[in-house]
Formats: structure tokens, sequence, C-alpha cells
């Protein structure tokens, strides 16, 4: 009750959460033109991938360009945008602002994004946990709120199965060499399991790291196979579309906290 009440308070709204504009938002959390610029990766047949289970990156068959592995055992992975743009500034907004209502609408472009097989025999969502001096300061875990959300679309049992057992660095501030050190050992199954197939649920993927040191604490527990859902993935390469940038707009400045007061709440 009192995370209603202080949501209700507190987030911004009537304000396109991708540019900071005050025309409204037509199209869910965004304005037309923000929402028109969003990538939808389920158009591009992209929004399924298969990660490294060594580094967590994006792997094809054969060896993997990071970190150079043959043959091993691969992640499945789904996210339903690119990590660019309007949509990293709404998550952004999610994440440290609290607008925990935008959790049904995410859970459910983040259905859309899965394929059938995808979440064929999955038993349990489980969300990527924080630690607990973290959601302390925070108030709350945002991929607890799109975990409990998913579940309630979609009937599968949610539970917390991990914990975060180190209070690490952040993840954005730190190079990919960085992150794995950083995340290494961070993460520890709280409780045996019997061959579940896991759902595990953030809210967005960079390079992978987080979610593969989940992968492998779940599995070290005794899960029968991990697969990995966010809302958004980061691209590698990728043409940016230099005509629209929203996140290019003095605006967002008065909707999204900086950094560095993330842990104002």
């Amino acid at each position: 009750m009192m995370e209603y009440i202080r949501e209700l308070l507190l987030s911004p709204r009537a304000t396109c959460f991708g540019c900071g504009s005050v025309r409204g938002t037509d199209n869910a959390f965004l304005c037309s033109d923000c929402y028109a610029s969003i990538v939808p990766l389920v158009a591009s047949g992209s929004s399924i991938s298969a990660l490294c289970a060594n580094c967590g990156e994006e792997y094809a068959a054969g060896t993997c360009r990071v970190c150079g592995k043959r043959k091993v055992e691969i992640v499945q992975a789904a996210a339903a945008y690119e990590y660019e743009g309007a949509i990293k500034n709404l998550i952004h907004v999610f994440k440290f602002n609290g607008v925990w209502r935008m959790s049904d609408w995410m859970a459910n472009e983040m259905l859309r994004a899965c394929s059938d097989d995808f979440l064929s025999g999955v038993s349990v969502v489980v969300p990527v946990p924080m630690h607990a001096l973290r959601k302390l300061s925070r108030g709350y875990n945002q991929s607890e709120k799109l975990a409990k959300a998913f579940s309630k679309k979609t009937n599968i049992p949610y539970a917390i199965l991990l914990k975060r057992v180190r209070n690490t660095k952040q993840q954005a501030r730190l190079s990919t060499t960085a992150r794995r050190s950083n995340l290494k050992h961070a993460f520890k199954a709280v409780k045996k399991l019997s061959a579940e197939t896991v759902l595990l649920i953030d809210d967005v993927r960079t390079t992978g790291t987080t979610a593969i040191e989940c992968v492998k604490a779940l599995l070290s527990a005794g899960a029968k196979e991990v697969r990995v859902l966010t809302f958004a993935k980061a691209i590698a390469n990728q043409n940016k579309n230099r005509k629209y940038r929203p996140d290019r707009g003095g605006k967002l400045t008065r909707l999204v906290r900086a950094d560095k007061n993330e842990n104002r709440f």
C-alpha cells in the first residue's frame, strides 16, 4: 500500500517517458513520435537469440566471437525492444523514478517477444535479484515488478530463487571485462532445485554478464534449463537513427533524475 501511494504521489504523469514532452501519451507511456521511433525486435525477427553460457554475449554456431570458447552450452534469450532512444529513457524512468505502473505494459510487450517454443515447459518465473542494501536504498527491485507482472499474465508461478550475495558496483559504469569480474560469484540460489525450467527476468540486457552469472547459479542449484527474458537488449554495432533521437533533449532532464540521485527514494 505504501509503495502504491508513493508511486501515485511522486511519479510524473501526462508526460512522455521517452522524451519528456507534455503532449500526452497516446501509446501507453510514449508520445506518438517516440512510439514511432522505437524498435520492436519481434518485427525484425531478432527478438529471440542465443547467449554464450561462458561469457553472456550473443552466440552463433562455432566459436564465441567474444570469449573464444568453442562448442559452449547456449542459453536461449528473448527481448522486446532495442535498448536505444525512447526505450532507454523509459527504462531509466521505470528503474529510478519508481513508475511501477509501466510494469504491466512492459510485461505484455515482453510476452509478445516470446515464441510459443520459448515459454514451452517453463515452470517458474524468477527475477534478477538486487542486493538487500541497494533495494533498501532504492525501495524496490524493478526486475521483481516485471517478473510479477509477467507471472500474472502467463499464470506461470513466480518465485525468488536467487539472492545477490555481494553488493557490487553498478554495471553501467564498467567495461565489459570489468563487468565480468565485478559479478563473479555475486549470485547464489536460495534453495536446491529439482530440474525446473526457469525463466529469468530483468529489465535490460547489455553484455549479458548479469544474466549468465544468474544462470550459472540456478544451474548449479539443480535447474534443468534457464531462459532469459528482458524488456530490452543492447545491440552492438547497430546503425542508429540520427534523424530522430528523443533521448537528446533538454526536457528529459526534468523528468529523469541523474544517476547520482538514483537512491533518493
